[in-house]
């Protein structure tokens, strides 16, 4: 009981400094961001017998910290929601589309009944009891939070048993890369 509290005022916590923070937007490399959360999902990737895995992935114009604490949200969440007996599959890509860069973080995983495809980015929606998954119905609520923060868009597609298709839309990067 405690613990959970102690988790769920942390995810408030973390919630609420998105959209308190005023940092300055720069030019971000995905493949930097990706290896920082792999790394810190490290030890449940490794326990749950998962891969993440990604191609080319662009630069993106937003926040190192916020696009850490998204990708660590979704890829956290695609590695926990795996189908019983199914080691966790997560793959990343990005592709330029009109107004921006989409990342797709797509699993292998239990899916989503396509009723609850928008409904789960709000604040404490839940679509399993805790006696299956453990969590506070706020990590999807930050993702949309700090995905609008960085002036993009987030949705997803799925299929109960099918895995599940997060795609992100984030404003491109500014320029030429920094070094070349």
């Amino acid at each position: 009981g405690s613990v959970r509290m102690g988790h769920l005022i942390d995810s408030l916590l973390a919630y609420a400094q998105v959209g308190a923070a005023q940092r300055a937007f720069d030019r971000v490399e995905l493949a930097a961001v990706i290896a920082e959360v792999v790394q810190n999902l490290r030890h449940k990737i490794d326990h749950d017998k998962g891969s993440v895995n990604h191609g080319e992935l662009s630069a993106v114009h937003g926040d190192a910290v916020l696009l850490v604490q998204l990708f660590q949200n979704l890829i956290g969440n695609a590695i926990k929601f795996h189908r019983e007996g199914v080691a966790p599959a997560v793959t990343i890509s990005a592709r330029e589309v009109p107004h921006g860069v989409e990342i797709a973080v797509a699993d292998n995983g239990i899916g989503i009944p396509s009723e609850d495809c928008e409904r789960i980015f709000e604040l404490f929606t839940r679509l399993h009891g805790r006696e299956h998954f453990d969590g506070s119905g706020i990590g999807l609520a930050t993702c949309r939070l700090i995905v609008e923060r960085l002036g993009g868009s987030i949705a997803v597609d799925s299929q109960p048993g099918e895995g599940a298709v997060f795609r992100v839309v984030l404003p491109k990067a500014l320029g030429a890369p920094a070094s070349a």
